[in-house]
């Protein structure tokens, strides 16, 4: 039983070398040391943690993170936020958690704000949408093509273009159309990546 607890050990500790490096530790055995190159490559990329995700959230909107229903959401998702700043590591279930997460600033942010905006007039309003953005996210709407095809997106939300808001009161449905849209903007790679 000790030979094959010890032949596994030995099995797993050499199927994590490199291919590439095997030819290294024959010529180094003699030298008793081994040196393995890291496969890992840098990146200028990098996706937040659960922790700075909820940090960037209250700051771009000023609500605190320990009011209550804030509390309560990112508490029953925070092991749905990403745990790591690897892209690598990222998944749906991160995007979806993230999503949720704002959409609980973005509650917030929109009914304590909603002065700032003409709840009244139903279908996109360019200019208040550019205003949202702009309290999050510098954006360049002019010039820069990823950031006016965003704007349009947004612009889809906010007019409710797949009908998705189905209440007859147009100063309801403006505001969860703002938080929605609020929410994508929140949730996009602009503010949770780095």
């Amino acid at each position: 039983m000790k030979k094959l607890g010890l032949s596994l050990t030995m099995v797993l500790m050499f199927s994590c070398i490199e291919p590439d490096n095997a030819d290294n530790i024959k010529k180094e055995k003699k030298k008793k040391e081994v040196s393995l190159k890291s496969a890992q490559t840098t990146s200028d990329l990098a996706i937040k943690n659960f922790l700075q995700v909820n940090n960037t959230y209250s700051k771009l909107t000023g609500i605190s993170p320990n009011e209550g229903d804030i509390l309560d959401e990112y508490q029953a998702i925070q092991l749905q936020l990403p745990s790591s700043t690897d892209p690598k590591t990222l998944n749906g279930f991160n995007q979806i958690a993230s999503t949720r997460l704002a959409f609980a600033y973005c509650n917030e942010y929109i009914d304590e704000n909603e002065g700032e905006y003409n709840m009244a007039s139903s279908g996109s309003n360019r200019s208040e949408l550019i205003s949202l953005s702009h309290k999050f996210v510098d954006f360049d709407f002019n010039n820069n093509s990823d950031h006016k095809n965003f704007l349009t997106h947004l612009e889809a939300i906010l007019s409710d273009e797949d009908g998705i808001i189905n209440d007859a009161n147009p100063e309801r449905k403006k505001r969860k159309l703002l938080k929605m849209s609020c929410a994508a903007i929140l949730s996009s790679t602009y503010v949770t990546m780095f």
